[in-house]
């Protein structure tokens, strides 16, 4: 399933279900099956229990050997967000220059490969042990330690992996700290439940919930199809 679809199920499920029912672990159970392919549930199930005493290396493997319905798409990005980010990273100046991007949370390399056809150059980061996308350079490492120096990056892009990370305003402020221009940030428009049919750690129901977190003053913050899309100038931030 798509991501335009996922996010259509998840507002029936999130925004019309009794919280009581919405968040019963009987109710849920089958729907974690289903999502998890039936593999450590239970363990999945209980996940912001036990999340944030792993070690970055347990944290990793856990990403690294799930199994998931999200894994059988080639995005968690939805169609509108992903014409919005390509039009975000036209290229400057009649397309003379090409712009350093930095893709954390870069997964297999879907939005990183797009971005290279624009004529950019991309380097990628995630808890994946490997991701091979031809030009571009990959790391392993996790958006609260990124391993680059300051300003290292003209725009910073990271989609669909700050709802995963333990130490939200940590991975902000390393997102803030490597980008020298730009910053594009896509969470999804979530309720906090404790079962969810994914990993997330942390929610952002209304904007404030992100911008507020984020704290840059010149930005641009949308719901876009049931994930909301972030987009800040930081060189007018202050």
């Amino acid at each position: 399933m798509n991501r335009n679809f996922t996010n259509i199920i998840r507002f029936g499920m999130d925004e019309c279900l009794p919280a009581i029912i919405r968040d019963s672990k009987w109710f849920m159970y089958p729907f974690m099956v289903y999502a998890f392919k039936g593999t450590n549930v239970k363990k999945h199930m209980e996940f912001k229990s036990y999340a944030w005493r792993l070690s970055d290396q347990e944290f990793s493997k856990i990403y690294n050997e799930v199994e998931c319905i999200g894994n059988d798409r080639d995005t968690d990005l939805n169609t509108a967000c992903i014409e919005m980010i390509a039009q975000a990273l036209q290229m400057p100046n009649g397309g003379a220059i090409a712009l350093k991007v930095l893709d954390v949370g870069c997964g297999r390399g879907f939005l990183a490969e797009k971005i290279i056809k624009l004529g950019h150059e991309v380097e990628g980061c995630d808890a994946l042990d490997s991701v091979q996308i031809p030009k571009m350079k990959y790391t392993q490492a996790l958006a609260e330690k990124l391993p680059y120096a300051d300003q290292s990056f003209d725009v910073v892009v990271c989609t669909h992996t700050l709802e995963h990370v333990r130490n939200l305003d940590l991975a902000i402020s390393e997102l803030k700290r490597v980008a020298k221009t730009k910053l594009i940030i896509v969470v999804p428009k979530q309720r906090p439940f404790y079962y969810t049919l994914d990993l997330h750690l942390q929610f952002f129901p209304y904007e404030r919930a992100l911008t507020d977190r984020i704290g840059l003053d010149s930005f641009l913050c949308k719901d876009v199809g049931g994930d909301w899309y972030y987009e800040a100038s930081l060189g007018l931030s202050g």
